[in-house]
Formats: structure tokens, sequence, C-alpha cells
């Protein structure tokens, strides 16, 4: 079971939480969100060159890898299954406890930190912290609201999955800094709550997460607090359409239990099918991110060999073994490899780019 794996790893422990939230439940209106297996042998872990990352011997080096560093694994199956929904119910408390297990073994990862998460006092977020008017004009009914109060906040910026992060219920973080008129109920999408052009956010519902930044691939958690269900929208139909609520279009994955969900995140956690990753070295910002790590139809053999060597180091320096995980060393070898890795990236690109520009100058020159 989720839970039974979860507690084997102890993500959370009473000296976590006391310290985590300690000073942090005041409601402190003053707080701002920012924008911002087995253990190895100490020879093991005493340089990143030993688990020849950079090696050109290294199996990820591979001259087919040169030569086609592009190429994609064989397609993987997405038909979807015949689907029985899982029964659920709302209980707010076991769906903010999930959450906040998710957050805090994510936070023991190189990503997110500790005092990235903030978390709500005994009895919820005030009318100080939680911008209770904006969310009225967007349609949040009461129940929608109460879970507010008591969501786990993490700072703007800090991705809390693929592309993704979290947002943040706090009147004074970017998500709500804009004029309470801007907040309409017909146009949730001007104000960033909402993913698509037409539309309300359907009553009930609350958006924990979006867009990372400028990123691409990101989801959208949409917890519905009349049923205890989770979509991770991510802009695909993932499931028929015939199968699809006709006053629900936004549902273009299959609706889980919210427990359910971040539960099986942190058994993605355990098992490195998410890997936390350093930003781009050369990155003003703080641009931590995360990479998947599974193999799916489009995965090019260049990123997948990079995701192995990631997976490498973190196991290397103990993870998911929380008693002896080298946080910090891990962190030092995942940023220099995410350098290299940005770095072959770049050269790739430049390739490509002169490879089409020789291209189009010939055809110019066949034309003439």
């Amino acid at each position: 079971m989720a839970s039974d794996l979860i507690r084997s790893y102890s993500p959370i422990s009473d000296d976590d939480t006391a310290s985590s939230t300690s000073g942090d439940t005041s409601q402190d209106e003053s707080y701002i969100p920012d924008d911002e297996p087995t253990s190895s042998s100490s020879s093991d872990r005493s340089s990143i060159s030993n688990l020849s990352v950079y090696s050109s011997e290294a199996d990820w080096l591979s001259n087919d890898l040169i030569q086609n560093p592009w190429a994609q694994e064989e397609p993987v199956s997405h038909e979807p299954e015949p689907w029985t929904p899982t029964p659920s119910v709302y209980d707010r408390d076991a769906i903010v406890a999930s959450i906040t297990r998710y957050y805090q073994l994510l936070s023991k990862m190189v990503s997110i930190r500790p005092e990235d998460i903030k978390y709500a006092p005994e009895g919820g977020w005030s009318d100080k912290i939680i911008p209770v008017k904006k969310l009225r004009r967007l349609g949040f009914n009461d129940r929608a609201v109460d879970f507010v109060r008591f969501l786990p906040q993490v700072r703007v910026g800090k991705p809390v999955y693929i592309g993704t992060e979290a947002i943040v219920y706090h009147r004074r973080s970017y998500d709500f800094h804009y004029p309470e008129e801007s907040y309409e109920l017909d146009d949730p999408l001007m104000v960033g709550m909402w993913m698509e052009p037409e539309g309300r956010i359907p009553e009930g519902v609350v958006p924990l997460s979006k867009k990372h930044r400028e990123e691409v691939y990101h989801t959208w958690w949409l917890l519905e607090t009349e049923n205890g269900q989770l979509t991770a929208y991510d802009g695909w139909v993932c499931r028929p359409d015939d199968e699809i609520p006709a006053d629900k279009q936004w549902q273009t994955t299959r609706p889980v239990p919210a427990t359910m969900y971040f539960d099986n995140l942190c058994e993605k956690l355990v098992s490195l099918d998410l890997i936390p990753m350093p930003g781009h070295p050369k990155a003003t910002l703080d641009t931590w991110e995360i990479w998947p790590g599974w193999k799916e139809k489009g995965t090019t053999a260049f990123y997948w060999k990079w995701a192995k060597v990631a997976k490498r180091i973190y196991r290397s320096y103990g993870w998911p073994d929380l008693d002896i995980f080298d946080r910090q060393e891990c962190e030092k070898a995942l940023f220099e490899v995410q350098g290299r890795y940005c770095e072959r990236k770049r050269a790739e690109w430049e390739r490509e780019r002169r490879e089409r520009k020789q291209k189009e100058e010939k055809e110019e020159e066949e034309e003439e």
C-alpha cells in the first residue's frame, strides 16, 4: 500500500514538523512567499567522477547516441484500459495530510527545502492571510474556501511537479497581486487561476497548481471538494471522448481520489520515477526542476541516458534511506550533471541549427 511505503521512509517526523512549523503559524502577514537502495561506501561517494558520469566510455555516450542523440525510444502504448471510477469521499484533513506528506518528502530531496513549506495553524489561515474576497469573486464556495484555509503553502517559484508549481493562496503572493476587480467570475484565466480561455472555475473546485514559469509541459491539480477527487490536467486528452462528462470538459484525464494521487507521487519520489534536479547552472533565478523518471512515447535516448545518470547519483548517496541520504553532496553532484546536460543539449541544438541552415542554403542554390 502507498501509505505503508511512505511510512517506511518516514518523510514526516514529529521533529521535522516541529522545526518546520516553528514560528510559521503565527499568521504574521509580513510573511510574503518569495518569487524566487543500500548505502554506498565513502570511496563510491567521494567524487562524482567515480560514477563514470563524464567518462567517454560511459554507457550513455555510445556511438549511436553521439550520432543520433535525439533518437526516440520504442513507443509505449497509451491505449486506455476500461475504467471503473474509484469511489471516494471528501475528507479535508486526509487530503491536506496527503499533500503535506508529498511536500515534505520532496523537501528531503534536492528541490524545495523544508523552510519553503508553510503550514496552517490549528484553526486554519485567517482572513489576514487568505485572499477571501478575491476567491469569492472567482466563485469559491464555503467548502472551497475552508479547504484553502488548511492547505500547506509552498513558496512561489518552487517546482512541486514536472514543470509545475503550487498556487500560493496568500493575499500578498504573486498569484493574488492583481486588483480585486480583476478577479472576475467569468474570466479566471486573466489572473492565472484557470487554464482554459473560456469558462469559470467549477463550483467547489480548488486549483492547487499551475505552470512553473515558462514551462511548456505542466500540470494543473484540480481538487473537487464535493467528492475528494483530483484531476491532473496537462492539456492532453488521455481518456476516451465519450467518457469525459459533458459538464466537466476539463477532466481530460481520469480523476482519482486526491489522497491516492499524492500517495502515488510519494511512491514515485521513492522509486525515482520523479527526479528533482537543480536548474540551469548559469540561470540568475532559482530554477530547480523535476525530471520525469520514466520512458514514454517521445522520450529521447539523449534525455533518458541523463535521467539514468541522475538516478544512479541519487542512489549512490543513499536514497531512499533518509537515515543515510547525503543531500548536500548529492545536490553538488546533480548540479554538475545538470550543467553538462545543458551544455550537451545546447551543442546539439546548435548543430541542428547549422544543419538546417546548410540545407536551406543548398535548396536555394538548386532553385537558382
